[in-house]
Formats: structure tokens, sequence, C-alpha cells
């Protein structure tokens, strides 16, 4: 397989998007079911660059940021309810958490924040700057520009471009704390 394809699988996973040699390779979206996705760029079949991975659309947990080998990896935000949290990641492992929005904008934009993690700063601002992916419509601002905004326009822009086949979808809301991350 070469270029745009669908990929089905008998579990109810579905893929769609580029494949190079077989593999998932360029802009895809793979769905489990009606209420899982993930939204981004892959590489020999892993997940890279910025992406999108909804475990749950329904009660709305999310996460939305940089990956490297198929794991989180670099600034991200992580949402549950209308929890939001904005962070860093290393390996899929959660490394520190930002005090908030202006934060994230000061790590993004300029590869480093307060804490004395000269190196790390550096790593993230790289690959900040190599991840391109379909999403990326102009340049890089457009990450930060969806990463930064409140809950409800991040619900609003991934129902509207990712789960338009469920117009009536309603959001649960539980009663869910920040330890729950």
């Amino acid at each position: 397989m070469n270029g745009y394809g669908i990929l089905t699988y008998s579990n109810n996973k579905k893929y769609e998007g580029q494949f190079e040699n077989g593999i998932m390779n360029g802009y895809g979206e793979f769905s489990w079911g009606s209420r899982k996705k993930f939204i981004g760029n892959y590489v020999q079949g892993f997940k890279e660059g910025f992406g999108i991975y909804i475990w749950d659309i329904i009660v709305f947990e999310a996460y939305l940021g940089f990956w490297k080998n198929g794991k989180m990896n670099g600034l991200g935000v992580k949402i549950k309810d209308n929890i939001v949290k904005y962070g860093s990641w290393k390996d899929g492992i959660k490394e520190f958490w930002l005090k908030d929005s202006n934060e994230l904008i000061n790590f993004y934009e300029q590869g480093r924040s307060n804490k004395n993690i000269n190196e790390l700063s550096v790593y993230h601002s790289n690959i900040i700057r190599k991840s391109i992916t379909t999403f990326d419509f102009a340049n890089n601002s457009n990450y930060l520009g969806l990463m930064i905004q409140p809950v409800e326009n991040i619900k609003k822009f991934i129902f509207d471009n990712y789960y338009h086949q469920i117009k009536f979808l309603k959001f649960q809301t539980n009663k869910s704390s920040e330890n729950d991350f």
C-alpha cells in the first residue's frame, strides 16, 4: 500500500490516511470504535510530531501535543472533562506540569522556562520546529493556538472536524479531580 488508503480491522479499528510500503506513514486518523481516536502524523507506523489523542469523546478525555516513536513526547495539553493541564512528556511519561498557558507559551516560543532544565528545553523546542503534519496548515503557531484555547473551543474544533458523524453528541460531566491525570 502506498499513498492514501483506508484499512479496516475486524475488531472495529480503522486507519484512514497515508501509507508508504504498507506502513502508516504521513497524516492519518486511527479510530477504535466511535469514541476513541488519534489524529496526527505517523512515521514508519509510529505517532510522530503533533497529534490529538482522544481516549473518550463522551467524557472528553484527550491529549493535544507532541509525539515521538509512538509515545507522548514534548509539550502537551491534557484534558479531562473541563480540567486542563499543561505539561511536558518524555517517552510517554509525564515529566512535569507547567503552571498555566502562559508558561506553555513561553516554553513553546522560547524553548525555555523558569525551571532549570535547559537541555530538555532545547530538545522540546527542536521537536516542535521539526514537526510537520497536515494540521500545520501554515506554520507551527497553529499548534500553540489550538493548545491554549478554552476547553469548549477545543471540543468544538475536534467535534466539528473529526466526529461530525455524531452530530448530537452530549458530553458527560464527571466530577473528576486534578489527581485523575
